[in-house]
């Protein structure tokens, strides 16, 4: 627990029991609303500000662990072809995972014909 989320808690229970006085204030008068609101409101934009500064220290954290383990292991091969072909084309015995289908009908209209003009001479034999 960082010392921010120890804040973020702290604050959020301010802002609840503020909000809380604020509607017992409101039982004896209307204008007891206001000061309980005020708090409150101040109290929860200090719980979101501490608790983006929680996410920031995590993040970091991360992010040095990252770094001290070092660079990223290559994967293994799955398949035979993996290993002539850089990877990119693989047989009928590979155990990697099928990628997931590439869904066009989610393109606009533009992109959606500048797709069409792409593979519609994808498989031509021309020079160009």
């Amino acid at each position: 627990m960082t010392p921010a989320l120890r804040t973020a808690r702290t604050c959020t229970a301010a802002a609840i029991l503020s909000a809380c006085a604020a509607a017992y204030g409101a039982t004896v008068s209307p204008l007891l609303i206001l000061p309980g609101t005020y708090v409150g409101a101040i109290a929860y934009w200090c719980a979101s500000r501490a608790y983006d500064t929680h996410r920031q220290i995590l993040a970091r954290h991360v992010q040095e662990q990252r770094a001290a383990a070092g660079p990223a292991e290559l994967p293994s091969p799955c398949c035979q072809f993996w290993l002539h072909s850089d990877g990119e084309v693989h047989g009928p015995g590979c155990k990697r995972p099928v990628l997931p289908r590439r869904d066009t009908y989610r393109l606009d209209y533009a992109d959606r014909r500048a797709f069409e003009e792409i593979t519609a001479h994808l498989n031509d034999r021309s020079a160009s």
